[in-house]
């Protein structure tokens, strides 16, 4: 019930209520559970499906960030958050789906093998998961304040203060989230890495509903709610540009209402893949007293655990997709990458100048 709540520390390599891990390490239960069919599926996961996720979810980050680190939208501060949420989600996924594959391939769990890699690599995967969480937060009230407070925008969503957020959102986290694990995480010779004995009661009873609540119920109510309010904006405001006169200004006003449904669609993607991804994992503790404490019981808790696991990684591997499928200014600017590196190896100047020319056509507020 950690931060992907099932994912690691307490109900990934440790369950927090005993001494018995949660999900099946090989030092420990694997031997029991192996003649279950379900234990074989976690295993099959955790081999082919985090390395795919790691994988796909890896390459399409980087290359949104060569996206959005463009010149033609690096101005934007929207663009600033999605490209500081491809580091967080990248982060996520070299600490989380890339250790699970090791585990399911060579039953070897990494964080196990000394207390310097359970200290480092938990906190880490644990506090990205938190700082890409509240990003989209963060892209949510801005696409807020562009929708209700258009003419104001540039006032109060600045590149400046979108970086002193994130800054402090990294720093609040860090200094919570990663040296609460840092302090409360050791390696045992038993069951590796997990939380201290003198830990466990705070991790149950307090921990483990605050993590619920600042990971998961409050960041969907946020956002299930901003979804709603700017949707039922776009749609009057629809329904107001299709009454309008054919002008100069209704054109505009159409432009801008198209550009912002398309930002809208992927915002509202991106929170619906959150929501769905994430609840899983973060109400997974509540679902423990269903299983039961023998052999098989162990088989079947793992692969909930494993699914859980496996979905929370999805989420933070499919936006690059989210944004192909919603953003036609997204789209163009990765074709023009592509396009950049044939140019690079062309020896005629108008190549260069169409390539040019061709990153000079968007203008305005949205980047997507």
């Amino acid at each position: 019930m950690s931060s992907p709540g099932v994912l690691v520390t307490t109900d990934h390599w440790q369950n927090s209520n005993t001494s018995e891990p949660f999900i099946s390490t090989p030092s420990t239960v694997q031997n029991e559970t192996a003649d279950y069919w379900e234990n074989q599926v976690g295993d099959y996961l955790y081999s082919s499906t985090a390395l795919l996720i790691f994988l796909v979810g890896t390459t399409g980050n980087v290359l949104s960030f060569l996206v959005f680190n463009q010149k033609s939208m690096r101005h934007s501060v929207t663009s600033l958050y999605f490209r500081v949420l491809a580091i967080s989600d990248t982060l996520v996924l070299l600490s989380g789906p890339l250790l699970f594959w090791f585990l399911g391939t060579f039953h070897i769990d990494i964080v196990s093998i000394s207390s310097v890699w359970c200290k480092l690599l938990v906190p880490l995967l644990l506090s990205s998961c938190y700082i890409s969480c509240w990003i989209l937060v963060f892209i949510a009230m801005d696409r807020s304040v562009g929708i209700f407070m258009p003419h104001k925008y540039k006032i109060y969503c600045t590149k400046p203060r979108a970086t002193a957020s994130m800054i402090l959102l990294s720093i609040t986290v860090l200094t919570t989230v990663g040296v609460y694990n840092v302090v409360a995480l050791e390696v045992d010779a038993k069951d590796g890495c997990g939380i201290q004995q003198e830990f466990k009661s705070f991790h149950k009873n307090v921990y483990a509903w605050l993590d619920l609540v600042l990971l998961n119920l409050l960041p969907t109510v946020i956002l299930v709610t901003l979804n709603i309010l700017i949707i039922q904006a776009l749609k009057t405001r629809l329904t107001r540009t299709a009454t309008m006169t054919v002008t100069k200004n209704s054109t505009e006003a159409n432009k801008k209402t198209a550009q912002d449904r398309g930002a809208t669609m992927i915002l509202i993607s991106a929170s619906v893949v959150y929501i769905l991804c994430t609840i899983p994992s973060s109400t997974g503790f509540l679902l423990k007293p269903l299983f039961g404490t023998d052999a098989h019981a162990k088989a079947q808790r793992n692969l909930y655990q494993r699914v859980c696991l496996i979905l929370y990684s999805i989420n933070h591997g499919v936006n690059f997709f989210i944004y192909c499928l919603h953003g036609e200014i997204f789209r163009r600017e990765l074709r023009g990458i592509f396009g950049k590196k044939r140019a690079k190896y062309s020896d005629t100047s108008s190549g260069r100048s169409t390539f040019r020319s061709h990153l000079k056509d968007t203008t305005g507020d949205s980047t997507l």
